[in-house]
């Protein structure tokens, strides 16, 4: 039974979920992943083969997307931990009170590691104790966007490599398996199936599915084999299954969601001496509009005005909602997206994050010279 009605595609995935314990879908944005981790979650519960849950994901901002589909498609009680301390973290996640714990990867990071100084300067150094007081913990791990741990010799792909290896279940979701670097694929498989599709080292999938050249500046240099590609797509279906957005029929025509952000400290403060304006204004029209135009400036993440000296412009250290865009466009994969606004200088703010992220854009808005062309 279900809390809330499955998409067949859902259904589907949760009955292969229920068969094999370790498994990796593929879904565009909008096909609900969360939903069918948090349903196969729920009948481990019922099964009473469940300890705890640990959903990893790779934002601060996706904690709480998360807990608004816990209790949506779920009784489950959730445990999100998004304190800035370390040390709260940590006795957050190694004495959770909640049946799904939710934490970013950095944050998982900083609560599984200790500080060490070097050479260097301070690293983080993974604690091998805590790691494995995390193990007998969380018997269920699910993995939000996995392509977050592409990168085999990253940190957070050697902390989830230790916590899913003595998991019962172990799934991970992803609408972008890999971008232009197919090597993206072994590190997510190993996480899911401890190698059994793909080797448990990188150098024999290199081995099979890339042509390897000496580079006199690069070293060794991987080629992907482009004639291997149907032998790869055979492979890909013993852990994983790939659902394309045109593939499902069921969808409604548009589901609209209302994101509820936290504005910064920083913001607050601003914005409650905007408020204090609006009610000082006494009510006359002409004396609201002004700080009524600064709070929506506010909550878009800068402050503007005019004086003798000029126009000025201060954007606030920390912006939501660029957090939570950018949250959306990393989900999106290659997908093509309207971003609509109303203010200049947040356009402006959009495309610098865009820059910042190397995502290719066009900006349209009233200085575009070349409008017909954009």
């Amino acid at each position: 039974t279900f809390k809330t009605e499955p998409w067949l595609h859902q259904l589907v995935c949760v009955f292969i979920g229920l068969c094999e314990p370790r498994f990796l879908f593929m879904l565009d944005m909008g096909l609900g992943k969360s939903k069918i981790l948090l349903d196969l979650i729920t009948q481990a519960q019922r099964e009473k083969t469940l300890r705890r849950a640990l959903v990893t994901v790779p934002r601060l901002i996706n904690i709480d997307s998360w807990t608004e589909d816990i209790e949506r498609h779920s009784d489950l009680e959730p445990w999100p931990i998004s304190m800035s301390d370390t040390e709260a973290k940590r006795e957050a996640l190694l004495c959770p009170k909640g049946d799904v714990t939710l934490i970013d990867y950095q944050g998982l990071h900083w609560a599984l590691c200790n500080k060490k100084k070097g050479k260097k300067g301070v690293s983080l150094v993974r604690d091998d104790k805590l790691v494995k007081m995390a193990q007998k913990l969380y018997n269920f791990i699910g993995l939000d966007e996995s392509h977050k741990l592409k990168n085999h010799e990253n940190l957070w792909f050697g902390l989830m490599r230790q916590l899913t290896k003595e998991a019962d279940r172990v799934y991970a979701t992803t609408g972008t398996l890999f971008g232009r670097n197919v090597e993206d694929i072994w590190s997510q498989f190993y996480l899911v199936d401890q190698g059994e599709t793909f080797g448990e080292n990188l150098g024999l999938f290199r081995g099979t599915f890339f042509t390897a050249k000496m580079n006199p500046w690069k070293g060794t240099v991987y080629s992907y084999n482009v004639r291997m590609t149907r032998q790869l797509n055979k492979m890909l279906q013993n852990r994983s299954l790939r659902y394309d957005e045109s593939e499902v029929n069921d969808l409604p025509a548009r589901v609209y969601r209302r994101l509820n952000l936290d504005m910064s400290p920083e913001q607050r403060e601003h914005y409650l001496r905007a408020v204090e304006g609006l009610i000082n204004s006494g009510g006359d029209s002409r004396a609201l509009e002004a700080p009524w135009l600064r709070m929506r400036q506010i909550t878009s993440g800068y402050l503007s005005w005019k004086d003798d000296y000029g126009a000025h412009v201060v954007k606030f250290k920390h912006n939501p909602k660029l957090d939570a865009l950018e949250r959306l466009i990393d989900e999106m994969g290659d997908s093509k997206i309207v971003v609509c606004y109303d203010y200049t200088e947040t356009g402006k703010m959009i495309c610098e994050r865009l820059a910042s992220l190397k995502i290719d854009h066009e900006w349209f808005y009233g200085g575009t010279k070349d409008k017909p062309g954009s």
